[in-house]
């Protein structure tokens, strides 16, 4: 592993650890001032992060070749760097070889790869739809000026998760 690679997974683990170190934060910092609802630290709210990390690791889990464009599997200067990932192999199966059902791989690997953002996206959508509904359109009553931290720690949490 080259040094920029071994900077580039450091920078990336640190990312996903200052996210989950945030929500845990938050969800002490509610307990801790005994915050009352709506801003309390609930277990639903733990879902854009469970959400953030599983589209996480389905990404990864995805073969590099996905990423770039199908070439065959003679003029691919990518194949012998392409078996990084859980479900990769060789590069036919990636680039539609049809004697060797790479077409329907092909079809059901770029699905896997629908599926796996679809899902990476959907955690900072929610962290977000839970930050509004449940933090910034509330009745005034119950704002207080750290009423706002376990929906802000939440967003960050899975925006952090992302960027990685």
């Amino acid at each position: 592993m080259s040094n920029r690679n071994k900077r580039i997974a450091y920078g990336a683990g640190l990312l996903f650890g200052l996210g989950w170190w945030l929500a845990i934060d938050a969800s002490v910092f509610s307990t801790a001032r005994s915050i009352q609802f709506p801003a309390a630290f609930e277990g639903v709210l733990w879902i854009p992060g469970v959400v953030g990390t599983l589209g996480l690791v389905f990404v990864n889990a995805l073969p590099v070749i996905l990423l770039v464009p199908a070439r065959t599997a003679s003029s691919d200067p990518l194949s012998a760097a392409s078996s990084t990932g859980i479900l990769a192999g060789p590069a036919s199966r990636y680039v539609g070889d049809t004697s060797t059902g790479g077409r329907i791989c092909n079809l059901l690997l770029r699905l896997a790869a629908l599926l796996a953002f679809t899902i990476t996206f959907v955690g900072p959508i929610l962290a977000g739809w839970f930050l509004f509904t449940r933090y910034v359109i509330v009745p005034k009553a119950y704002v207080t000026s750290d009423a706002y931290w376990p929906g802000a720690a939440m967003v960050a949490q899975t925006l952090l998760i992302f960027a990685r």
